[in-house]
């Protein structure tokens, strides 16, 4: 295929700008007065730059998922897939955490694979969990020993206690809900542990990207994307029995592509980590899964055609494994299902964001003073709060700044007026039909956001906008679904 195609076409709309978004960090980090975080950062981008290859883009993002997409089609035809049905497939990255994972394939044969950032960043947090319990195992003998091992050890879960991971991905949930953004604490590990993580995570892009492609070689019929500059709606099949189809082929995939990055590793002959390759996968697999449920579970107030819930996806996939292979991973999963699980619902029942346990940990990096962390736990505590609670808070912000269209809202909101709530909260019309439209999916940052723009025209103090908008949000978001 020669010119350009129409995916080549939409990645020129779709591909975020990479320099902008690094002044922003930059500007962020010096508001915090993080000299050491804003170091690190030139320092890891100037490195970037000096070693990569000519032929590579000029951010590291876009150079992982294109050498992960080159790796993914090498995999492929390996397995068979033609090649020329992958020759036309591009990959973008995505600002926009309304995109998980997704393809858009078009009529001239191309296709466009989005993923966005949080997904790495999610992708990377539970390998450095998962990593900090298999960096011993690469001299620990062959797949059963490694099982045995594991199995005597680990009181019956892989890694630490799970609330550590629960209280990390609780950081960056309510990041996401209450402004949109994908941050995270970091996690210090040791260089072994450092080795895993990055295994586990590569492995889980792999299968992330494979599952997508896998559509595209099996020629599914995706339903119409929302794959626009304007508008990031997460779809997948309907059909439960393509999802699995590609999610098999995506496994077989991430199998070949660590057989071929090992095959490059003469030193890795005698470890345990070659006879492993299935095991591993398998764990990757099921990590890349769980990724996704965090990022949609915890995103959204209304979803579209998406992603399969984790648990039962995972189940599909590893009953089809050997039984031994399905005993390991189910080992290593058990604290992360419990930590996704836990990390990405907001009831009354949620464990709460342990600030004060974080801000001590001395194995958390974070440039954030203690009460950011603060800040972010009674945000937390905002949308774990019952209805009738919810409501004597926005009472009350009501009364304290004479506001009295926060009261008519909040009073339209408990009688399951939804629209009606949003236009006494001073929300545009236009906005209140974009929100109630059920045809469209709604994520709790852009609900927060709209309710947010409308209280900054009511006599709220600045300081209570967002605090109000967190709590009004929360209200109204089960008459939303």
């Amino acid at each position: 295929m020669t010119g350009e195609t129409m995916a080549d076409r939409l990645y020129q709309l779709c591909e975020p700008d990479r320099a902008a978004q690094l002044v922003a960090m930059r500007r962020r980090l010096a508001e915090l007065n993080a000299d050491e975080d804003s170091r690190l950062l030139d320092a890891n981008m100037s490195e970037w730059l000096r070693v990569k290859a000519p032929d590579q883009p000029a951010n590291p993002v876009a150079a992982l998922l294109e050498g992960t997409l080159e790796q993914v089609v090498a995999a492929m035809v390996d397995l068979g897939v033609s090649r020329e049905r992958l020759a036309a497939v591009r990959i973008a990255s995505s600002l926009a955490d309304e995109v998980s994972a997704g393809i858009q394939p078009f009529s001239d044969g191309s296709a466009l694979v989005m993923i966005s950032d949080s997904i790495i960043t999610l992708a990377m947090l539970y390998g450095q969990y998962a990593g900090s319990a298999l960096s011993h195992i690469g001299s620990a003998g062959p797949v059963r020993g490694i099982w045995r091992t594991l199995r005597a050890t680990l009181n019956g879960g892989l890694g630490e206690d799970p609330a550590v991971l629960t209280g990390l991905l609780r950081y960056y949930n309510i990041n996401q809900r209450v402004y949109g953004l994908s941050a995270k604490l970091g996690f210090r590990v040791n260089s072994a542990a450092e080795e895993a993580c990055m295994l586990i995570s590569t492995l889980a892009l792999w299968f992330i990207l494979g599952h997508e492609l896998a559509h595209h070689a099996l020629g599914h019929n995706s339903p119409a994307s929302g794959f626009s500059p304007s508008e990031c709606l997460p779809v997948c099949s309907a059909d439960q029995q393509l999802e699995l189809d590609a999610d098999m082929l995506a496994y077989r995939v991430a199998v070949r592509s660590f057989q071929r990055e090992i095959s490059k590793t003469p030193e890795l002959a005698g470890t345990a980590i070659p006879a492993a390759a299935d095991v591993f996968a398998a764990l990757g697999a099921a990590v890349a899964m769980l990724v996704v449920h965090s990022d949609e579970q915890a995103l959204f107030v209304r979803r579209g055609s998406s992603h399969p819930a984790a648990p039962g996806r995972a189940a599909l996939l590893l009953g089809r494994l050997d039984p031994k292979m399905r005993q390991f991973a189910d080992l290593c999963l058990k604290n992360m299902l419990i930590a996704c699980e836990a990390s990405s619902t907001f009831t009354a029942t949620s464990p709460a964001f342990d600030w004060a346990r974080f801000a001590a940990e001395p194995r958390i990096d974070t440039p954030h003073p203690a009460q950011y962390l603060q800040g972010i736990a009674q945000f937390d505590a905002l949308q774990r709060l019952p209805g009738p609670d919810i409501v004597t808070v926005l009472e009350r912000i009501g009364a304290d700044s004479s506001s009295a269209a926060v009261g008519d809202g909040t009073r339209l909101a408990v009688t399951g007026s939804p629209g009606a709530a949003l236009r006494a909260w001073g929300v545009p019309d236009d906005k209140v039909d974009t929100i109630g439209d059920h045809t469209r999916a709604l994520t709790f940052h852009t609900l927060v956001a709209n309710v947010a723009t409308g209280f900054t025209v009511l006599p709220l103090p600045e300081k209570a906008v967002r605090p109000a908008a967190v709590a009004a949000a929360t209200l109204i978001a089960e008459y939303l679904h």
